[in-house]
C-alpha cells in the first residue's frame, strides 16, 4: 500500500509497504534488523499490507519514521526543507502568553 508521504533514507526514497520491507529485509544491516524497533516496524507494515487499512498504513509509516531517524538513515536534506515549508505555513498564535511569559497565572485557585 502507498504512504501517504514517501520516506527518503540515504540510500533510496521510500513509497510503499512493500517497499518499505523490501528495504528492511535485504538492505538493513542484521544488527539493526535485529533492533526491538526493526522488529516492531517490520510486524507493523506486515499488518498494514493484510489489512490494507490506512490507519494500518499510517501507524507503520510513523515507526518506519522513528526507526530510521534513531539510527541516522533518514535523508537530513530532503528532513530539513519539508520541516521548513511545514513551519511557515502555521497560522501565528490567537491567544498570546501573559507578559510574565506563565499560563500559571491565569489559572484559578
Amino acid at each position: 500500500m502507498l504512504f501517504r508521504k514517501p520516506l527518503a533514507t540515504k540510500r533510496r526514497t521510500i513509497t510503499t509497504t512493500r517497499e518499505a520491507l523490501r528495504f528492511i529485509d535485504q538492505e538493513l544491516p542484521a544488527e539493526l534488523k535485529a533492533l526491538s524497533r526493526w522488529t516492531f516496524a517490520e510486524a507493523l507494515l506486515l499488518e498494514a499490507e493484510r489489512s490494507e487499512k490506512q490507519r494500518d498504513v499510517d501507524c507503520a509509516y510513523r515507526q518506519l519514521r522513528q526507526a530510521l531517524k534513531n539510527d541516522g538513515l533518514i535523508d537530513a536534506r530532503r528532513v530539513k526543507s519539508a520541516g521548513a515549508s511545514a513551519r511557515t505555513s502555521r497560522a501565528p498564535r490567537s491567544h498570546p502568553l501573559p507578559p510574565n511569559g506563565s499560563p500559571d497565572r491565569l489559572r484559578r485557585r
